[in-house]
């Protein structure tokens, strides 16, 4: 039994540390990876775009099923799975816009000598809805290699190496 729970082991764990990944790093932390098999945009310095899905990760560049992509010749790279702070604060304030015209209309109807829409509530609530909605289509789903954020191919030897 304990040969066969080796066996089992060995033959699981040898796929999981061949796998490498792409992080992409900032200041010593991740933020954004890849791994092979992920659909991949690219924005490269010359303009151009370049799409594929991930077939091998070299060194200094990505091998995809369309064409090989060197790293420096990558101006930014599509991270849509990443979600910042700043949609989540978009969404927030345009729910509070929303419940506090809500709100006031409820207040008018059960307070006798309120009638129609306050326009200072119209004014304020247009205002936070209006702010949400630009928190949340102003983020660029692209993030800028350079500048402190690095491109780099890790194994599972690797510190900032996760098990997906």
């Amino acid at each position: 039994m304990p040969a066969a729970l080796f066996i089992l082991f060995f033959f699981v764990a040898i796929p999981v540390m061949g796998q490498e990944q792409l992080v992409l790093l900032k200041r010593d932390r991740v933020i954004g990876r890849l791994t092979e098999g992920d659909y991949i945009y690219c924005k490269m310095k010359d303009r151009s775009l370049r799409e594929g899905i991930i077939n091998e990760l070299e060194e200094f560049s990505i091998i995809t099923n369309n064409d090989t992509i060197p790293f420096p010749e990558i101006a930014s790279i599509n991270l849509r799975h990443r979600r910042g702070a700043l949609p989540t604060i978009g969404r927030g304030l345009i729910t509070a816009g929303v419940l506090y015209f809500a709100v006031d209309q409820v207040n008018t109807l059960i307070v006798d000598g309120q009638e129609g829409i306050d326009s200072g509530v119209v004014t304020a609530s247009a205002a936070l809805v209006g702010t949400g909605l630009i928190l949340i289509y102003s983020k660029s789903k692209y993030q800028r290699v350079g500048g402190g954020i690095v491109l780099r191919t890790i194994d599972y030897t690797s510190r900032f190496y996760k098990l997906n």
